[in-house]
This record gives C-alpha cells, structure tokens and sequence, in this order.
C-alpha cells in the first residue's frame, strides 16, 4: 500500500556557534527582569532594617535606575496575566462553510502536491509525506515515527482543526460535523491508499495551530521601548520618502500621491502589505523603490510589529472593506498588491473572496517569501512556530519575532490557514503575479513553492492564446516564472540593494502589465537573480 514505508525523522540538527551566540544575548537581555527583581528585593529589605546608607539621598542616576527597575518588577505580572488572558480559546475562523468546500479545498491541496512533486524530475515528496509532517511525537526521545503510527484518532483530531478549526471533542458533539469529520478521515485514507488503525496513539500530536498553546517568550519592557524607537525611526523615515496618514471608515493607513503625474500617464496604484517584525524601518529601501507613477498605500497591522499592547487583528472583512475604501477614494477600482512574508495573507483574503467586486480589487500581485502559497504544507506553521532553533537565523525568528506575545497570539488564535492559503489555480488569468523567493529561507519551502509555481506555468494555458506558457516572460496577466535569490535569508531581500531593485523591477512589471499582454516599455527582468544578490 502507498504509503506504508512512508517515515519522519524530526530529530534535531546540531546546534552551532551562531546559536549558542544568539542565546547568550537573549539570555542577558531576560535577565534585565531577574536584576529588576533582585535590585527592588534588596533596596526593600535595606529600607525595613534600617540600613545606615539608606538615609543618604540617591543620585540622579540611581533614582532613574530605581524607577525602571521597578516598572520592570510590574510589567513581569501583566505580562504574565496577559499571556494567560490571550491564551483563551479564539473564535471559530474557517473559509469553508459546507462539506463540498472542505473537500474541495483538500483535493486542491492533494493536486498542488502532486504537481510540486515531480517538480524538474525530482521527487520532493509524496502525499503521504506531506500529510505526515503535520505530527509530531510527544517525546523528544522518539524523533522518527511512520505512518502506520498515526492511528484513526489522530487523523480526525487533525481534520477536526483543518477542516473546522474545532477540537475533536468539539465536533464530535455535533452528529453532522461528526459525520463530515469521518467522511474526510475516509477521503484521505483513500488518498494515502492505506486503512488507518482504529484508536488513539497518545505518543504522536499534530500540529493544530490555532488550539496549540501560545508559545511565548518572556521578555523586559525595556524591550518594547527599544521597539517602540525603531517604530518612531520608521515613521520618520516614510514621512521623508512622502508618506502621509489618512483616514477612511475610522482605519488609518499611509499614502504617497504619484511624483510623475504631470509627466506620465500614472499606472496601477500600489497597496504594500508588511510581514511580522519591525514595521516600515526594515522596508524603507523597497518603499522608496516603488513605482512613482502610481499611488501608493501602505497598510499597517500594528499587531504583527510588536507594539506595545496591540492585542486586536484587522478582520477580513475590515481588511477587504478598507482596501476598497481607500481606492475608491481617489478614484480607483483595482490595485497592485505588494506583499511580504506574513503580508500575504491579505491578497489571499481579497482573492479568496465570495464577492466579485473584492476580487476585482486586484489586478497585480507582488508576492515576496510568500507563506500564502503551499499553507497547506506544515512547513511553515513548524518552523515559525514549533521549530526548536538550532542555528543563528533560527533562534533569532523564534525570540525576537515568533515568539513576542502579541505576534504569538496572532498566529496561535487569529490566523485562519484556510482563508490565507492561496492556490495559483483559483487566481483570475488576467491578474499578473510575480512571486519573489529566498533561498536559504528558513520560513517559506522556497524550493517546494518554486517547483509548485513553475510546474503550474507548465500546466496553465496563456490567457490569450491556447499555448502553454513556457516562455520566461510574457508580460500581462498570469503567473510569471519566480525570481530566485540564491543564498538569501528570509526577509533579506528588503535589506540587499541589488535585490531590492529587483523587487522594484518585479513592481514596474506588475502595475504596467495589461491584459493583452503587453508590458509597456518592452523592459526585462531576469528571472534567477542568484547572481543580483550579492
């Protein structure tokens, strides 16, 4: 049977130096609470004996000291009694709302791997492969498991959160959720050609983001301080290169008017979506690289940039209904969607949509390190958020970005895998898509992603023609071939000038592509930019 040999070693790699480096400074910066607390304990219990130097009045300094200690010994509490608070079951979020749409969305996802799959002639892995790596074992001391491990509980435990984002207990109190939970366990078992032992293997777990612990790391208040200045080094910095704030329907959001609209014809308007960090100050390069014959909007979701306090995410339809608002309001009726990272889950929400006329707001997309595309692969939801670090680069997403509190909670209660996962086969053929990749990313499958949007160029007929697109650039609307950036880390693209321009030639192409599929001023993009990113 398919699948019977099918294995995961999930054992982790050596650590290196670069880790041991990192975790070192992380651990000195955690201690600034351990100090707080020692200092506060010791000057209380000097102030109860009476001790002599006490009397003395304190220098500036040491006052000044003194009081940040202290809002460090209260700020340990609220984020203790905040993380808890926040740890709360969220509310129920799923895109499909029928059986035929879970089943659809689980056999778009079974074409998508097999097309990746047998990418360039190479076998990346099975369906069975990329249904096992949703589980984990529950003891660090059994890091290989196979599939005959997975028993017939585990498997609707994890259908219960993919397709219901529910607990197995949840949906079995309900006789129809029970039945369609039993209905897909069946679908995937036909899948996998393999009949699933009945009961429960308590040595295995899957990964269920949105019912998983929030994995947090505790951290000072003097960190958020430190964040809250590069946020102000952000906002200074868009406001120099022209931006302003706006409102619309209660929503702020930043805006740069087109600079060449006396000389040229202004093209598509451009909406930049950011991916979780810092804000603006780490996209200031690509901003200022944008098109300045088109307007451009800047969404900010305070949420994901570590801010002090943001406990809320922008729904999706708060989300779709600023986007269009903000257009209409100049005269829009489509845009060019540049989007990073975690940033693309916003052009997912607006493609994915029921209504047209939200769809019909985009007419290009920029997707960059994209995690919408394979969602359905556990890749990233492991990595960012199970992943134990063993490298420099890791350990640096896991304590400063993954796991803050807020970013935490985003992941693990608001993310809806379901509405953000993006599939090229659902994307209009007249909407021009440019996908932008690193490398050496430790978040995204890059290589996978890759193989699935070049094996599906091979497989989509041109718009406007009934040849197969294989040509490395036709310009107008459909998925181009993806630029690769060989030996680039997550998020470096933004901070490399040679990619950077790239990204900005990948923007002209898309606010200029028309659906004829001519791409005004005949410019060319090289499509493997490994030898651009130096």
């Amino acid at each position: 049977m398919k699948g019977e040999q099918e294995a995961v070693d999930v054992a982790p790699q050596q650590k290196t130096a670069g880790f041991w480096a990192w975790t070192v400074l992380i651990w000195a910066i955690r201690s600034v609470t351990v100090v707080a607390y020692a200092w506060v304990a010791f000057h209380a219990f000097m102030h109860i004996t009476s001790a002599p130097w006490v009397q003395r009045e304190w220098s500036l300094g040491v006052r000044l000291f003194t009081g940040w200690m202290l809002l460090e010994v209260a700020y340990l509490p609220y984020w203790l009694i905040t993380l808890q608070r926040l740890s709360a079951p969220g509310p129920v979020a799923h895109a499909c709302k029928s059986q035929a749409e879970r089943i659809r969305i689980l056999e778009k996802a079974v074409a998508a791997t097999k097309i990746t799959a047998m990418a360039d002639g190479a076998q990346y892995y099975s369906a069975g492969e990329w249904f096992l790596r949703w589980f984990r074992p529950t003891s660090p001391l059994s890091p290989t498991f196979r599939v005959q491990d997975v028993k017939r509980g585990n498997l609707e435990e994890w259908i219960a959160w993919a397709g219901f984002d529910r607990s197995l207990q949840t949906v079995n109190e309900d006789s129809v959720l029970k039945a369609d939970c039993a209905q897909l366990a069946d679908h995937i078992e036909k899948i996998l050609e393999l009949k699933m032992q009945p009961g429960h293997n308590s040595e295995i777990t899957s990964i269920r983001l949105t019912l998983d612990p929030i994995y947090a790391t505790q951290r000072p208040l003097v960190y958020y301080f430190v964040i809250k200045l590069l946020h102000a080094l952000g906002d200074i910095g868009v406001s120099l290169l022209g931006y302003r704030r706006r409102h619309v329907n209660g929503q702020t959001f930043l805006y740069r008017r087109a600079t060449q609209a006396a000389v040229l014809q202004r093209t598509t308007p451009v909406v930049f979506c950011h991916g979780l960090g810092i804000g603006f100050l780490h996209y200031l390069r690509v901003l200022k690289g944008l098109p300045s014959s088109s307007d451009v909007y800047l969404l900010e979701s305070h949420n994901i940039t570590m801010t002090l306090g943001a406990e809320t995410q922008r729904s999706v339809a708060d989300t779709q209904a600023l986007v269009g608002a903000m257009l209409c309001a100049d005269g829009h009726g489509s845009a060019c969607i540049v989007a990073h990272s975690f940033g693309t889950i916003i052009p997912s929400w607006l493609l994915n949509s029921r209504d047209a006329a939200v769809r019909a707001l985009v007419k290009s997309v920029v997707l960059i390190d994209p995690i919408s595309l394979l969602l359905f692969d556990p890749a990233v939801a492991f990595n960012f958020v199970h992943r134990r670090p063993t490298n420099a680069i890791e350990i640096m997403m896991s304590y400063f970005v993954s796991q803050e509190m807020y970013i935490a909670h985003t992941l693990a209660r608001r993310f809806s895998w379901s509405d953000a996962a993006l599939f090229l086969d659902d994307i209009p053929s007249h909407v021009h898509v440019e996908v932008l990749l690193s490398g050496a990313d430790a978040i995204v499958p890059a290589k996978l992603v890759r193989a699935y949007v070049e094996q599906h160029r091979a497989q989509a007929p041109h718009p406007n023609s009934l040849q197969f697109r294989k040509s490395p650039r036709e310009g107008g609307g459909g998925v181009q071939s993806p630029v690769w950036f060989d030996k680039v880390a997550h998020g470096e693209l933004m901070l490399r000038k040679r990619c950077v321009a790239a990204i900005s030639r990948s923007c002209q192409m898309a606010v200029q592509s028309t659906a004829s599929g001519i791409s005004p001023g005949g410019s060319t993009l090289p499509r493997d930019a490994s030898s651009q990113a130096l």
